[in-house]
């Protein structure tokens, strides 16, 4: 404490208290943060409480977002806020306010120290960058091939909110496989677990979806994946029968058709 000559009388400075409050972000306009001197207003006299009047001395980043009342020395939000905006994908975001406590009747004067966390919410579903993308992929493709790959992204800021996991509904020749790529994001692959048949089945239409956080609160968006399966010449052409027995007189004229057959491939245009 420091004992100051001001007109005669002796006002007590104290200095180094700090306060630490917090708040969700996506908060409405004017709620309660809490009180700037909510850890010291309990060791006050009665006296020094009975005026005490508020102001903002010194502000830090995002300052702005908050506002203080002057004569109870509660805080408010003053905007909307949102974490991801203010601070990006740190881990930890925060608004440093330096606050004065004053009482003219006590001769009383304090410095608080506020730290105001903003805590993340869940309020980004991961998105993939289209909903729908569409590949082709030969019929000869050789099984546990890699026909596709999908990333999603998720803009919360703290790692358990963006925590994604996926899920895919495939059929039975496809499978999904998880792994992290070279940024440390994770992401989804489609594999053949299966040999194709364009002359079967030409087309698929597979889903995965992609999900974060906990079940509770958990966001999720999906993407829908086209497969066409092109062709290869994968068959001979077949004749309708295997032999053919047919009796001519030997007095046909020369260029009569005695016989035709039709031979037919189930690939198709050039195969």
């Amino acid at each position: 404490m420091l004992c100051v000559a001001l007109m005669m009388s002796c006002l007590w400075v104290v200095h180094g208290t700090k306060t630490t409050l917090h708040v969700a972000e996506e908060s409405d306009i004017n709620t309660l943060i809490g009180h700037t001197g909510s850890e010291i207003l309990p060791t006050l006299s009665k006296a020094v409480r009975s005026d005490l009047v508020y102001s903002m001395i010194g502000t830090g980043e995002h300052a702005s977002l908050v506002k203080l009342n002057k004569q109870n020395g509660n805080l408010y939000t003053a905007e909307l806020i949102d974490r991801e905006s203010a601070c990006g994908n740190s881990e930890t975001c925060s608004i440093h306010l330096r606050v004065a406590l004053y009482s003219a009747k006590a001769s009383y004067f304090e410095i608080v120290d506020v730290e105001i966390l903003i805590d993340d919410i869940n309020d980004h579903a991961p998105t993939f960058a289209n909903d729908r993308i569409s590949i082709n992929v030969p019929e000869s493709t050789p099984v546990g091939t890699v026909l596709t790959t999908v990333t999603a992204i998720d803009r919360d800021s703290t790692e358990k909110h963006r925590n994604i996991t996926y899920e895919a509904q495939l059929t039975e020749v496809f499978g999904l496989q998880v792994v992290h790529n070279k940024d440390g994001l994770r992401v989804a692959s489609v594999i053949l677990l299966q040999p194709l048949d364009r002359e079967t089945t030409d087309s698929y239409r597979e889903n995965i979806r992609a999900s974060d956080g906990d079940q509770q609160v958990s966001e999720s968006s999906s993407i829908n994946i086209d497969i066409t399966v092109t062709d290869v010449n994968d068959n001979y052409p077949q004749f309708e029968q295997s032999s053919y027995n047919i009796t001519v007189n030997e007095n046909t004229t020369i260029g009569t058709i005695v016989l035709t057959v039709m031979a037919s491939d189930d690939d198709i245009r050039d195969n």
